[in-house]
This record gives C-alpha cells, structure tokens and sequence, in this order.
C-alpha cells in the first residue's frame, strides 16, 4: 500500500464512523447508474446541476420492486435537480421489472411491472469543500402500476460514487462503505458498465433504511 493510500484510507474510516452507523440489513435493491448526461444550469440567480441517467439493478424477492419468488431485474430512467450552493435537491424517474423476451442472450427487455419514483436528495458530503467525501442520501416515494391497483411505499437510498485514492498507481476504484471495517470497498467487475465503474445506489423499502 503506497503512502498517499495509506493516509487517506484511515482518514475515510474516521469519516464514516464519525457520520454515524448504518443499518446491518441487506437493500431491498440496489441499481447502477449505467451512464449520466449532466449540465450546470441557472435559475433565478443560482446554480444547479441538472442530470438524467439511465439505470440497471435487481431488486430482493417478496418486495414492491419485486413481487415475484426470485430476484429481479430492474431497469430505469432517473432525473435529478441539484443546488450547487447546498448540495440538496429533487430526483425523480421511472423504473420497470423486466425478464427475458425476444433474446435470452443478452440482458432481460420485456417489461412485467412498471412504476416510478420521486423525493428529495442531499449530496452535502459530496459537496463539501474541506473534505468531500463520495456519496449522498435520498428520502423518497415509490408507486407501482396505476389507477386502483398502485401500490406505493416509502424509501430511503444512498448513492455511493467511486472514487480512487490520491497517487494510487493502481488507479483501482472504490466505494466509501459504512459495513466494511476499512472504510471502503473495491468496485466489483460486476459494479462497472463498458469496464468504467459505476455509481451505486442502494435504497431500503418501508420504515427500514440505509
């Protein structure tokens, strides 16, 4: 482990103890952000950083995301508006459970189930100017199907953003982590889209959180 890793991994462990424990309970789904077109905006005198993503995940069995006995496959379109000022704003989008149509090659494409979301986000951590630290939070609303059959449920989510550590030679990408006793966690090669690592997102379902 070279020098500049070193001083900065216990620097992010310290950090994340210091933010407060999270939840032991595994999300209820968790999706990657697959790419993101961003731009810097103004709008009555002040900046914000407006983006759309697409985005691809799988959500746990036996929960609103996935009302089925096995895991599974969402894909989504997510929009958010965020002040530069303050590092708070608003994110909405829609989401579909999806399975094998007409080619069982490549990724699942037929929609079974679709829905959409909405709430407020605060990247304050990712804002900050002394130290930032890689992610932000989410308090939202999910609603599935429409009309008299809806069904919706409140979330809450964290983004995670790789990052790689100052000097590294390895460029190796991580995620900040608040379960792992290092403070982070290497980005799989399952977390990364076209090879380039992706954001994470992970969000719990009802009153649990994380």
């Amino acid at each position: 482990m070279n020098g500049p890793r070193k001083a900065v991994w216990p620097l992010l462990l310290l950090l994340a103890l210091a933010i407060g424990p999270r939840p032991a309970a595994a999300a209820d789904a968790r999706l990657y952000e697959l790419f993101e077109n961003m731009s810097i905006v103004q709008e009555d005198g002040r900046t914000y950083r407006q983006a759309w993503a697409a985005l691809d995940g799988t959500a746990r069995p036996g929960t609103l995301l996935c009302p089925f006995p096995a895991t599974c496959t969402l894909h989504g379109w997510g929009f958010s508006h965020v002040d530069m000022a303050t590092g708070k704003g608003t994110f909405s989008g829609y989401i579909s459970v999806v399975v094998d149509g007409d080619n069982a090659v490549d990724g699942p494409e037929a929609v079974v189930q679709s829905g959409r979301f909405s709430g407020t986000m605060d990247f304050t951590p990712a804002f900050r100017v002394d130290q930032p630290l890689p992610y932000g939070t989410v308090v939202g609303k999910a609603t599935v199907g429409n009309g008299k059959t809806a069904q919706d449920s409140a979330f809450t989510g964290t983004f995670y953003l790789p990052f790689v550590f100052p000097g590294d030679p390895s460029n190796t990408p991580y995620y900040l982590s608040f379960t792992d006793a290092s403070g982070v966690a290497p980005v799989g090669d399952e977390e990364r889209a076209l090879k380039r690592p992706t954001v994470k997102f992970e969000i719990c379902l009802g009153s649990s959180s994380c």
